[in-house]
C-alpha cells in the first residue's frame, strides 16, 4: 500500500522532465509517473497488481494532515490539488491471500485528473485526515492482514513519522498492534553507509533507532538481484538518488517489533528472532 503518490519532490520533477520552475501540472504528472513506477516495482517483487492499494495523498502532507487537517480540506503546496487525483485509486479492493477467500469492497470509481481544474479532478476524495482514516481502514477490512510493516516512528521524514503514528493507532484499536514491524530509511545522518551498491554488506542499524530490539531478516541472493531489480524501476528518484537507494540492497533486511525503546535499551547490536505467522 501507497499513501502517497510521491507528487511532491521537485527536484525529481527538474531533473525527469528538464523544466527549471515545474508547475502545478508537472507535479501531478510526476505523481502518476511514480504511482507507475510503484506498481511496476511491486510487480518485479511478485506482488500480484490486486493486492496493491494507491491511496494518493499528498507528498509531504500527510503530518499537516494529522494536525491541522482532519475534516478541513487540505491543498497541497506542490501539485495544487486539494483531492486525490491519482489514476487508479482504491478503485476497488479485492484480494485473496493464503488461506483465505477473497473479499471485495467496491469503493467510488478512480478519480481522474484535470490539468487545469482548480480541484484537479472530477471524481475526487478530499485531502482530510479524516477520509485518509477511512481509506485505511477499508484497505485494513478488505486484506485482514497477520504482519504489517509499517515506518518507526524514529523516521525522520514527515510522511513516514506520521503513517507511524497511524499505524500504531489504528491496529491498536483493533487489537492488532502486535502485528506490527517497524522499518526505516531515513534513520540517521549519512546512514546507511557506504553508499552505492554493496549486497554483500550487511545493512547496519540505524543511529536514530539503535536502542530498538531490531530483527535481522537475511536475503538469499536472488532477493538480493530481486530487491536491485526493484529499486531500479524507480526512474524518477534514481536518477536523484541513486546511490542512497542501493545502500539498501544488502545481505539483510532490518525490522523492529516495537516502536519505542523498552525501559532497559539493549546493546545497540542486539538482534532477536522474529515471531512467526
Amino acid at each position: 500500500m501507497w499513501a502517497t503518490a510521491g507528487d511532491g519532490f521537485e527536484f525529481a520533477s527538474v531533473l525527469s522532465q528538464r523544466i527549471l520552475d515545474p508547475s502545478v501540472q508537472n507535479m501531478r504528472a510526476l505523481g502518476q509517473a511514480r504511482a507507475q513506477e510503484a506498481r511496476a516495482a511491486a510487480a518485479v517483487l511478485g506482488v500480484p497488481a490486486d493486492h496493491t492499494f494507491m491511496l494518493g495523498y499528498p507528498d509531504g502532507g500527510l503530518f499537516s494532515l494529522f494536525t491541522t487537517a482532519y475534516d478541513e480540506r487540505y491543498v497541497s503546496p506542490h501539485s495544487g490539488a486539494g483531492a486525490v487525483c491519482v489514476n487508479g485509486a482504491l478503485e476497488r479492493l479485492s484480494v485473496a491471500l493464503p488461506g483465505k477467500s477473497a473479499q471485495s469492497t467496491p469503493l467510488p470509481p478512480a478519480p481522474t485528473c484535470i490539468s487545469l481544474a482548480p480541484l484537479g479532478c472530477k471524481r475526487f476524495i478530499s485531502f482530510t485526515s479524516n477520509a485518509r482514516e477511512a481509506d485505511l481502514n477499508r484497505v485494513l477490512d478488505s486484506v485482514q492482514p497477520d504482519l504489517v510493516l509499517a515506518p518507526a516512528p524514529q523516521d525522520v521524514h514527515p510522511d513516514h513519522l506520521t503513517l507511524s503514528s497511524l499505524a500504531v493507532r489504528l491496529l491498536s484499536a483493533r487489537q492488532q498492534a502486535g502485528e506490527l514491524r517497524f522499518w526505516v530509511v531515513h534513520g540517521g545522518l549519512e546512514w546507511p553507509l557506504p553508499k552505492g551498491l554493496h549486497p554483500s554488506l550487511s545493512l547496519t542499524l540505524p543511529p536514530l533507532t539503535a536502542t530498538l530490539f531490531w530483527t535481522r531478516v537475511d536475503l538469499t541472493a536472488q532477493q538480493v538481484g530481486r530487491k536491485v531489480r526493484a529499486i531500479d524501476v524507480y526512474r524518477s528518484q534514481t536518477r536523484v538518488m541513486s546511490r542512497f537507494l542501493h545502500s539498501f540492497v544488502r545481505a539483510n533486511e532490518l525490522l523492529s517489533l516495537e516502536a519505542q525503546p523498552t525501559a532497559t535499551a539493549p546493546h545497540p547490536a542486539f538482534y532477536r528472532p522474529l515471531t512467526s505467522h
